[in-house]
């Protein structure tokens, strides 16, 4: 999928052409009337329709591909019809009449492009040598272009006759008069189309027309249908002809709908204004926003999707992130001119990875946005296939298409399914197709300048290693799940237009969506509006959303992220790969282990009723010191170290454990016994260790074991090797856990 960002503007409405309008459909409905001895009713609507303004530059007739000076052109056509947009030309009577009335320019539309698109690709390209040509003889044309002929003539576009066929009975008498001799006529071929030929000015509107970036916003804009390269292949053919899209503007007109005695009838005139007239004073001007047109396919099978094109003001917070990806992807992109001056190469390949549902995709159209450079996504889907000769060809092509547009971004997502590591289990044509795409990406900074090849994964653990060497995906970049102001904005975004009571908190949303996925949180905002929704829809008094549905929304959806943490916990540890990825690493290791994200209670001393002496107690051992650690380590103490809970079951142990980590703001992790054990050998005490790896990179923190007996009980002789294993790694970790500062067990 190839992804442009065009320049978008408007054609600025006259004010004198919209009135000329109305008032001829006033006259012609009244005509109606008339005629028909009936009502009419009208029905009158104001629209923009988009057009792309493309140049035109002649190839050499000899077909050696070079371009001539000169014969250019620049064409208007329409992106929703597919229709050639042209200035009407005016008959002697027409152009004297102008010469006294101020009248706007005259637009009309020729609806031919679509129809000639179904020829083949040698007779639309005669087409365009008979358009240029006019009438030719039959005999100087050879024979596939004779055969060509032919074609269009079964189609009506084009005719065939003889010079005696059409002979005036002028001529015929006066032959016959003065015995004339007959000479033998020559066939001619003329083109039938009305369409003007390649050098005609009626194409190009924009030198008579008034530009602006803006629209007025009661006015409906009609939606993108073709893809301009749809269309720049087939006006290449019959054009024979160099294209390059220079813009999208969007053109006024007034659609009239006339009905009477059970008939209809439609009449459309366009209302842009000339540069001698005076624009109309819009009642609510909108700026037009740059538009993304995304296509997949090629030529005729292009198909087109139309996005506004979004940049890093539409991400709120990752400032970050964003910051990486304006050193890695944007600068190198908008000053090659510092890459030349400093030896470097334009280009390169940056690795974006992290956990899924964050936003790669959606930050990744962001900086296309900021860089404004053309954008190729690729997904891998559509490269693997059964046929490995295909896929392969694919790379290539794609990558020479990129090459082609520099500058540019190639975008692989899930780019791992590509260039996975290549293992003995893979097969031959996997090895190749990964071998390919490892050549391609060593053109990078080298035949691929000014191409940057971007990929991102949801598991970078399983990229070749290869990938990574210098010249392929040397800047790796994490994207994290939502900061907490990128939770505020999506939020504010997604309830945007909804009914909200007065009690939500929008920041506290926030908080309680820490350590969600950006899909989470979306999903989140969707279940709470479902709430009061289905409540309307079974007959309940109608209400809006409140805080209360939020919460109930929260309560049943568990962050999405966690299976997969626990996953990269395993993939990085297994793999030896956590010092190539130390911020994915970090992040991983700070937040997995086999328990509860890790989270500041919001509980407190005060919500626990009576165990005053408890709670001294705690606040000596562990609060004080950790809410003072400079006086804790002036009186040569540590913040830190373990504390046994006990006393009889239901008595409130977990309550205040949470509360002592409320109290000094700690994160809070309470680990379940069930998740630590296996009947894997060694897997146990390797869960045990993470869950003290982690509280150490979270620190303050407080470990939570509850029935602690069940992991450290009293070591016996009757015990197992696994059993003994368990507890000599517990005591291990307690013995390095004295002289970890700022984590309490």
């Amino acid at each position: 999928m190839r992804i442009n960002r065009i320049e978008t503007k408007a054609y600025v409405i006259s004010a004198d052409a919209e009135k000329q309008a109305l008032e001829h459909f006033k006259k012609k409905a009244a005509e109606v009337e008339k005629n028909s001895n009936s009502k009419v009713t009208t029905q009158i609507s104001h629209h923009y329709v988009p057009l792309m303004v493309v140049s035109g530059v002649k190839y050499d007739k000899q077909g050696r591909g070079l371009l001539i000076e000169g014969l250019e052109n620049t064409f208007h056509i329409g992106l929703t019809d597919a229709c050639f947009y042209v200035l009407h030309h005016k008959t002697m009577s027409e152009s004297a009449k102008d010469a006294f009335m101020k009248s706007g320019v005259d637009v009309e539309r020729i609806d031919r492009l679509l129809d000639i698109s179904t020829l083949s690709y040698s007779a639309l390209k005669t087409l365009g040598f008979l358009l240029d040509n006019g009438t030719m003889y039959w005999d100087k044309l050879d024979v596939p272009t004779q055969q060509a002929v032919k074609e269009l003539n079964g189609r009506k576009y084009a005719d065939i006759w003889r010079g005696v066929d059409r002979e005036s009975e002028v001529v015929s008498a006066l032959r016959e008069v003065f015995s004339m001799e007959s000479v033998t006529p020559l066939t001619k071929v003329k083109p039938t189309v009305d369409l003007p030929r390649f050098t005609h000015t009626s194409y190009n509107l924009s030198p008579k027309l008034l530009l602006t970036e803006y629209v007025e916003e009661e006015l409906e804009l009609e939606k993108i249908v073709h893809a301009p390269d749809k269309i720049n292949y087939i006006l290449g053919i019959l054009f024979n002809c160099r294209l390059v899209v220079n813009r999208i503007v969007y053109l006024p007109y007034v659609k009239c709908t006339f009905q009477w005695l059970g008939k209809q009838s439609t009449e459309i005139k366009y209302i842009p204004c000339p540069k001698h007239a005076e624009p109309i004073k819009y009642k609510s001007p909108k700026k037009l926003k740059t538009i993304t047109i995304g296509t997949k396919g090629h030529g005729l099978e292009a198909i087109p999707f139309e996005d506004v094109a979004i940049n890093f003001s539409n991400v709120a917070g990752m400032h970050a992130v964003k910051e990486k990806l304006k050193e890695g992807i944007i600068y190198p992109i908008a000053h090659p001119e510092l890459s030349k001056k400093f030896g470097t190469k334009g280009g390169g390949g940056v690795l974006m990875y992290g956990p899924p549902g964050c936003g790669k995709s959606y930050i990744m159209r962001a900086t296309v946005g900021e860089a404004g450079v053309d954008f190729f996504s690729i997904s891998t889907q559509d490269i693997i296939g059964d046929d490995i000769d295909a896929a392969a060809k694919r790379i290539d092509d794609i990558f020479s298409e990129a090459r082609a547009s520099s500058p540019a971004i190639l975008f692989f997502d899930e780019i791992d399914a590509l260039g996975g590591s290549r293992k003995s289990g893979q097969s031959g044509s996997e090895h190749r197709l990964v071998n390919q795409f490892l050549q391609n990406m060593d053109g990078v900074g080298a035949s691929n300048e000014n191409v940057m090849v971007i990929g991102s994964t949801n598991a970078p653990w399983d990229m070749d290693p290869a990938l990574r060497r210098a010249g392929r995906f040397t800047t790796q970049i994490l994207i994290p799940p939502p900061d907490n102001e990128a939770r505020i904005g999506m939020i504010k975004t997604h309830i945007k237009g909804r009914p909200l009571a007065q009690d939500i908190n929008i920041e506290r949303l926030a908080e309680l969506t820490d350590n969600y996925s950006s899909a989470d949180v979306t999903a989140i905002c969707d279940e709470a509006a479902k709430i009061p929704w289905r409540e309307s829809i079974h007959g309940q008094e109608g209400r809006p959303i409140q805080m209360l549905d939020f919460q109930k929304a929260l309560e049943e959806r568990e962050s999405s992220l966690l299976p997969w943490l626990r996953l990269a916990e395993k993939q990085l540890r297994e793999s030896g790969e956590s010092d190539i990825f130390p911020e994915l690493a970090d992040y991983v290791f700070k937040r997995a282990g086999g328990i509860e994200m890790a989270s500041a209670p919001t509980i407190k001393f005060a919500d626990v009723g009576g165990l005053d002496d408890v709670k001294e107690e705690i606040k000596n051992k562990i609060v004080y010191p950790m809410q003072h650690p400079e006086l804790t380590k002036e009186y040569g103490r540590e913040a830190g170290g373990a504390l046994l809970l006990y006393g009889p079951p239901g008595c409130g142990k977990t309550y205040i454990a949470k509360a002592t980590a409320g109290e000094c703001s700690a994160n809070f992790f309470n680990v379940k016994i069930t998740d630590l054990l296996s009947p894997e050998e060694g897997v146990t005490e390797k869960r045990l260790h993470a869950i003290f790896e982690r509280a150490s990179r979270n620190t303050p923190a407080i470990i939570f074991f509850d029935e602690i007996d069940a992991v450290a009980g009293q070591r016996t002789s009757a015990e197992g090797g696994a059993e003994r294993r368990l507890i000599n790694q517990f005591l291990v970790e307690m013995d390095g856990f004295e002289k970890t500062e700022g984590v309490t067990v």
